[in-house]
């Protein structure tokens, strides 16, 4: 955590969440939920993007259409683009910092956007899943061909825009594991995607932390 993010938790009171749970004293920190649920929304962002940093990792797990795996320990969210807002960013980072230890929170793009998707990543969001479509909604078929401009040579449109999908999540200094249909994850690095990765394999990363609070 960086002194700036710990100085604004700590001015926020927040800091004793942190400490319960990595304690397990499951009676303190419901007793701090009250507080928690009244704090400015970007303080209770930072403070599950560093809950989920320490119980998970920097590991992104991304079902592009691939259909996510059922799990007793996964929480979905999902809607439209009328919840794509403040409370819906606050209802996930209350679900990291008061769900169990280290579960799943899984985010689907599908309705509400690509773009409230990732920045869930930012307040404990651990997955992503959707349907991968082009800017007008509609659907990328297994033919279709895309470039990055005039002169840029034509590809693969799902690997075009696994890549953009990829490049936001390294860019925030996570690692995008996309979900293959045999229940492995291959692992975005560069410009390729590398060999297939059990996901008994995958390992946490360290997070470049997010430095836009002001103490």
């Amino acid at each position: 955590m960086s002194p700036l993010v710990s100085h604004a938790l700590s001015e926020a009171g927040l800091l004793a969440v942190l400490e319960a749970r990595s304690t397990g004293n499951s009676r303190a920190l419901e007793a701090l939920r009250p507080h928690v649920e009244t704090v400015d929304w970007l303080l209770v962002g930072a403070l599950a993007d560093e809950v989920r940093l320490r119980e998970i990792g920097g590991d992104v797990k991304v079902f592009a259409n691939v259909a996510p795996d059922r799990h007793a320990t996964c929480i979905d969210f999902s809607g439209t683009a009328a919840d794509a807002g403040i409370a819906f960013l606050r209802r996930i980072a209350l679900a990291r910092i008061f769900g169990p230890p280290a579960c799943r929170i899984r985010v689907s793009w599908d309705g509400l956007g690509i773009e409230i998707a990732q920045v869930a990543l930012a307040f404990g969001a651990t997955e992503l899943a959707g349907a991968i479509r082009f800017k007008d909604g509609e659907l990328v078929a297994a033919e279709s061909l895309l470039g990055h401009g005039r002169r840029s040579r034509l590809e693969p449109a799902h690997e075009v825009k696994r890549r953009e999908i990829a490049r936001f999540v390294t860019r925030a200094g996570r690692r995008a594991l996309f979900a293959l249909v045999d229940g492995t994850f291959e692992s975005y690095a560069g410009t390729a995607l590398a060999a297939p990765l059990p996901e008994s394999t995958i390992e946490p990363h360290d997070q470049t932390r997010r430095d836009a609070l002001s103490p």
